[in-house]
């Protein structure tokens, strides 16, 4: 078991991804593109919001949070604080962690929690959605 969990750690993102965690990152990478920047966590979130679909958002509308309340909940002065990279490193170890041999919109927003620097992380910590309460969310709604 151990030995196929591993597999989320060594193969490709893009092998990885489901097709709802490929549409965020695309989606995330049109709303970075239009601002001529790179990608942030901030744009991640946003997408996961805009999707509205996935575990993700069940997780999120389980602890009370809805896509709407996450694009409501970032100010202008919100600067962005994380890496992309990181978030994405967070999202496979979070999958390992899981027993998961894929990468999800779960696993994203548990990256991005876990990376806890920037505003998407801080929208989130004020929402109510912290590390525990996200996990947990999330192993709910895959039981579910």
């Amino acid at each position: 078991m151990i030995r196929m969990r591993r597999t989320v750690l060594r193969r490709s993102l893009d092998r990885l991804l489901t097709d709802r965690a490929g549409k965020v990152l695309a989606l995330a990478g049109r709303q970075a593109a239009a601002r001529e920047q790179d990608v942030t966590p901030e744009d991640l979130l946003l997408a996961i919001a805009g999707l509205d679909q996935g575990v993700a958002v069940l997780s999120l509308e389980r602890l009370g949070i809805r896509p709407r309340d996450i694009q409501r909940s970032f100010r202008s002065d919100d600067g962005p604080g994380g890496r992309t990279a990181d978030v994405l490193r967070l999202a496979r170890v979070s999958a390992f962690e899981l027993g998961h041999r894929y990468i999800g919109t779960e696993h994203i927003l548990l990256g991005i929690i876990r990376e806890g620097r920037g505003a998407a992380a801080r929208a989130l910590a004020g929402l109510g959605a912290g590390l525990p309460a996200a996990r947990d969310a999330v192993k709910a709604t895959l039981l579910a």
